[in-house]
Formats: structure tokens, sequence, C-alpha cells
């Protein structure tokens, strides 16, 4: 009897603590088969890891009430890898090797917002894909130089709402790390800084974010800039419509301007099934040889509340006669846990 109490006190011992501080551990995980036929006849057909319907993760995340309105937190996000059990971008030489590569940060909350200090998503990385509604249709110019992406040694303050308008600040000290996108680092120590303004109210959705890349004090390193503006209607029926316009800007005096213009539409057909429609264009001032026009169709099935069968297809027509054009297909599976 004495032994079962003892093992009770100290197994209460170790959870009180735990609960206390409010941990929690959740996620996707996902897999499917995705075909791309190119126009030049190198056609592909490969297993991935459910990435088209959303990005997979592991969460770990907590919080503790300090009183007085304020309280504290932590999270940490890895990109998972299902398919071969990893988890971070260890496997990415160009980048940084975390293992939580998409968040990491402690953070601090109250009438005056949040504080987060760590890695963390900068203004336009949180309102990339707005217009997507999918990861499948994750095709837009929307990071460059540092900006649009997940960096470490940054500092970030999300208002909280007055009235339907909120906002936000993101400051990093050192864009180098590229976290879970290899193709946007910054120059070394860059120094990059973004802004965000939300209004939502019912059915509407309007926003916006700017970034500088190389903001004050960093030396002169850096120039690219990054904006977006983003609008989001929900009609009568049940149709959430969304558009969404992204310009990137190289650096130095007359840098190149990629512009990205995309719309979409989600309709719950019944039954836990809906459809998306989206379309897309892109195109470079300096050039037209990687101009496109893309649209696609996606489809989603409710298994439950955390598992959903999806497909989609899309078709992506380049400007230039040389360029290749490509259609791609989807079909696979993802789990929230």
């Amino acid at each position: 009897m004495k032994k079962h109490l003892l093992a009770a006190a100290v197994v209460a011992a170790i959870a009180v603590p735990a609960m206390a501080q409010n941990v929690t551990i959740s996620g996707r995980i996902g897999a499917g088969f995705v075909a791309t036929d190119n126009s030049n006849g190198a056609n592909t057909s490969v297993q991935d890891q459910g990435y088209e319907f959303a990005t997979n993760i592991l969460s770990i995340s907590g919080s503790e009430d300090l009183g007085g309105g304020l309280k504290a937190g932590f999270t940490m996000i890895g990109t998972l890898d299902g398919t071969k059990g990893a988890v971070g971008n260890a496997a990415n030489t160009a980048s940084d090797g975390a293992l939580f590569d998409r968040a990491s940060y402690v953070e601090l909350s109250g009438a005056f917002g949040s504080i987060k200090m760590g890695r963390t998503s900068d203004m336009l990385d949180s309102t990339e894909g707005y217009a997507n509604h999918v990861n499948f249709f994750d095709t837009e110019a929307a990071n460059i130089q540092g900006l649009g992406n997940k960096n470490e040694n940054s500092v970030r303050w999300d208002s909280a709402k007055f009235g339907d308008f909120s906002m936000g600040l993101h400051y990093t000290s050192d864009a180098t790390a590229v976290s879970s996108n290899a193709t946007t680092a910054g120059t070394a120590n860059s120094k990059n800084i973004s802004a965000a303004v939300l209004y939502a109210a019912k059915e509407l959705t309007v926003g916006a974010a700017f970034g500088q890349a190389g903001a004050p004090g960093n030396g002169g390193v850096g120039g690219a800039q990054l904006q977006t503006i983003y609008a989001g209607y929900v009609l009568p029926m049940g149709v959430d419509v969304r558009v969404q316009q992204t310009t990137q800007t190289a650096a130095g005096a007359g840098g190149a301007k990629t512009k990205t213009t995309e719309g979409s539409a989600k309709y719950g057909l019944g039954n836990g099934i809906a459809v998306i429609g989206h379309v897309e264009r892109m195109n470079v001032d300096t050039t037209d040889t990687t101009d496109y026009s893309q649209v696609g169709v996606f489809l989603t099935k409710d298994l439950s509340k955390r598992t959903t069968l999806f497909t989609g297809y899309k078709k992506k027509d380049l400007k230039a006669a040389t360029s290749v054009d490509a259609t791609t297909t989807t079909v696979g599976i993802s789990h929230a846990f």
C-alpha cells in the first residue's frame, strides 16, 4: 500500500508542473503521389509526403498564465518528412540544418499583443499563399534575399485587435539562415525589417505587408524589397473568394520586378467535400523567359476532423517558346494530430 502511495506521489509531482505549463504536441503528416507531364517529354512520377495539401510539421508548444493579463509561452515547429522519418531541414545543405526550422521562439503576450523572440516568420511569410488555400498552388514568387521567410535572431510584434484592425512588425539581425527555404538566403548578417496591417470583419478580409532587406544599420548590404496586398470575401452561398498580388524587387538601381497575381475560390459541396479553383499569372519586367500563367483545380474529402483525402490538377504555360510547359496531377492523404 505504501509503495502504491509513493508511486502515485511521484507521478503527481512530475505531472503537475507539465499541466501548469500547458505543453502541447501536435502536427501533420501525409503521403501521396505527384505526376508531372512536361512539354519536352521529361515526365516524372514520384511518391512524396503529401505536401500538396499542407506542410507536414511536428509542433511542440507551451504556455503559462502569469496573472494580470500576461502569458508566457514557447513554440518549436519542425518540417516533418514522413517518407524518411526526418524532422527539420538537415538534408538541405544550402540551409542551416535546424531541427525546428519553421519556428523556435519564446513569447510574451498581453493587452499590448504579443512579442516573439527567436526564429519567427516575418510579416511577408505569414501572408504568403493567402490566395492558394492549399500548397499545391504555392508557386508564386514570394521570397527574396531573406524576406518572406522564417529567420533566426528575430523579434516580432503582433498587436492586439483594435476594432477590426491589427498590425505587426518584424526585425531580424541575420537573414542568412533560410530555414525551410534554401533559395532566399540574405547577405551575411543582413538586417531585414517588415510590417503588416490587417482588416478582418466577418466575411471581409483585407491586408498588406511590406519588407525591406538591408534595414537601417545594415552597412548598406541588401536592398531587395517584397510587398503583397490581398483580400478575401465569403459570399452568401459560402464561396470563399480570395485574391492576392505579390511584387518582389531585386536589389540595386533598376532592380527587376517580379509580379505575381492570383485568385481562387473554395466551395463546400457537402458531405465533407470541397472544391478549389485557382488562377495565377507571373511576369518579370526585364525578361519574358520565366513569365507564366497557371490554372488548376483541387478537390478534398474529409474522412474525419483530422484526416483528409485530396487530389489536384494544374496546368502551367510559360510565355517563352523555348520554355517547358507542365501539367501536374496529385493524389494523397493528410492527417493532423
